[in-house]
């Protein structure tokens, strides 16, 4: 990590001064090892690439569907570290009446959106996006009023009581916002998942339609698209191919593209599905009669051909299992499960382990299979109330942690599907100490080695947030360009957050060192940069005495007047340190 400081910009401040800069670079495998890599690699080569493995982050989202709220759990600790609200008040029912969220989907950045169903309210399907961190000031108090902890919900206030909850009426701020879809009475809002272009995308499963919405607000883009069969989840390829399952024999294929927007097909496989999920080039159905159910699109007779609505189902067994949450972890192994939880080889369809679960007590109804950042597994035990964690690569249970009434979440909660198939990414978060409190931030700038690499296709989003103490609450801004002043941060500590996209490129962007740069105000007498004025800076000013800029440096021209002279140096005794001028 290199350390330097350089002049920036004269700046016209009360006090004539001049900002410099006092800089941080990062740009060997050691320095990219002080920050926190996330689904990234620092390579022998001292560059920063995409984990062609994948990860995610490492948060777990809980819906806890009897209760109407959301439990935020640490996979790294294994605990819950906040609960929010989807609803108006507390309740204590079932997972199948009532609000009941269920459907989650993880975006690029860790926020998580979650649907609530509905059951039989003749309400429309609400949809909420929750903030990994970070937040909306709603009420301008200068922070942020979020969940400080699982006793701590914050319901929200049905402010003229029409029993429908919209942004202006939430009471956690790190909700973003909290939304309708318009013409969704009794819809029944059963699928949730994210495009290409980070907005989602909401199945209604009584009206036979998918919605698209605007991740941003939760305003609803387009729609109702109509489908011959009922949502009940859904995933989108790095193709832009919705996959959605049925709750029947019926693989819906929907093409999410620009222009294209619409169904494609209803494949029958002939096995009941629930759970859906995508990776290795496959789509995989959780369900009945199996222990799941694959389409591979490149698999049968003259394929493969590009077409995903051509190719083969296949079913492979293991007596007495019916798995029914079902997902793909990191290394694409399928995990699924009901009664018991197996693992599998995404590439042989072999068992690689199996376990009755990870309730010691005995778990009779596993609903969700969830890969984490480390590639352990989470367990989500509806009759039991709690999620277990099992090792990725035995099955032997680690733990059971209670959680609220009713969880019911099996679709992408941990954003392992998003984050490794749909849009395949790596993060690099790193935090530099100024020692100052209310420092100010300059710029930051990246990639100013020629082994820095972003090519066709893909992305490299360099984002920043500043503090005086860790952790920084506050959320990310992007950067106003690479090496562009102006960053406007103030704090003791910048943490830069450093997004690697793998797009349509092979392998992904490569960063090869990233610099951050702190403002440090000077009197502009100090031409010798130690931190005062005294007879060695007026010396050094009339020793250039009747010198022009340029060629002369600029710094010791004062009064800026393009002539270095006796007014320089009259004007500098008067900003002395100390008196007579004295060191």
């Amino acid at each position: 990590m290199q350390v330097n400081r350089c002049l920036v910009a004269a700046l016209a401040l009360g006090l004539s001064g001049v900002a410099w800069s006092q800089s941080t670079t990062y740009t060997t495998t050691e320095d990219f090892n002080l920050g926190t890599l996330n689904g990234v690699v620092a390579d022998p080569d001292d560059e920063l690439r995409i984990d062609q493995s994948g990860s995610t982050f490492p948060l777990l989202w809980i819906a806890e569907a009897g209760a109407d709220t959301i439990a935020k759990i640490d996979t790294d600790s294994d605990s819950i570290v906040a609960r929010y609200a989807t609803w108006f008040r507390p309740r204590n029912g079932s997972a199948f009446s009532g609000p009941a969220p269920s459907r989650s989907a993880v975006d690029s950045e860790g926020n998580v959106y979650i649907a609530n169903r509905h059951f039989s309210e003749n309400r429309p399907i609400h949809v909420l996006k929750i903030l990994a961190d970070g937040g909306v000031d709603r009420n301008s108090n200068g922070t942020i009023d979020t969940s400080a902890g699982p006793g701590d919900v914050r319901y929200h206030t049905d402010v003229n009581g029409d029993n429908l909850l919209t942004t202006d009426e939430l009471n956690d701020e790190r909700i973003a916002w909290a939304e309708p879809i318009p013409g969704t009475n009794n819809g029944f809002g059963r699928s949730l998942c994210i495009g290409l272009d980070g907005n989602l995308w909401v199945g209604s499963y009584n009206g036979f339609a998918y919605y698209k919405v605007d991740s941003s607000d939760g305003s609803v883009i387009a729609g109702p698209y109509a489908v011959s069969y009922r949502p009940y989840g859904c995933a989108v390829d790095s193709d832009g191919i919705l996959w959605s399952a049925s709750l029947s024999s019926i693989l819906g294929v929907f093409d999410t593209n620009p222009g294209s927007e619409g169904q494609l097909a209803a494949l029958n496989s002939g096995r009941g599905s629930y759970g859906i999920a995508i990776g290795n080039g496959k789509a995989y159905l959780g369900g009945t009669g199996s222990s799941y159910t694959v389409w591979d699109p490149n698999s049968g007779a003259g394929e493969p051909d590009g077409d995903p609505t051509t190719g083969s189902f296949s079913f492979p067994a293991v007596p007495g299992i019916s798995g029914l949450g079902i997902s793909v972890d990191q290394d694409g192994n399928v995990v699924t499960g009901n009664t018991r939880v197996l693992k599998f080889d995404g590439g042989t369809d072999v068992a690689i382990w199996d376990v009755p679960g990870a309730n010691p007590s005995g778990n009779t109804s596993t609903r969700g299979v969830l890969p984490d950042s480390d590639g352990d597994v989470w367990l989500v035990n509806l009759s039991s109330n709690t999620v277990g964690k099992v090792d990725g690569s035995n099955g032997s249970p680690i733990l059971t942690l209670p959680v609220g009434q009713q969880p019911y979440t099996y679709s992408d909660a941990t954003g392992v599907g998003f984050n490794t198939v749909t849009n395949p990414q790596g993060i690099w978060t790193v935090v530099t100490d100024s020692g100052t409190p209310g420092q100010g931030w300059d710029s930051v700038s990246w990639n100013g080695e020629p082994e820095g690499n972003v090519p066709a296709g893909a992305n490299l989003i360099i984002e920043a947030r500043a503090g005086d103490a860790l952790p920084i609450t506050d959320g990310y801004d992007p950067v106003p360009g690479n090496g562009v002043g102006g960053l406007g941060l103030t704090g003791q500590y910048l943490e830069v957050r450093a997004r690697l996209q793998k797009g349509d490129s092979e392998l992904g962007p490569v960063l090869s060192d990233l610099t951050v740069n702190q403002l440090i105000e000077q009197l502009s007498c100090d031409v010798d940069d130690n931190g005062q004025v005294d007879i060695n800076d007026i010396r050094a000013i009339s020793a250039r005495r009747n010198q022009t800029v340029p060629p002369a440096d600029p710094i010791y021209d004062i009064d800026g007047n393009g002539v270095i002279n006796v007014n320089d140096s009259r004007q500098c005794v008067l900003e002395c340190t100390n008196s007579r001028c004295a060191p």
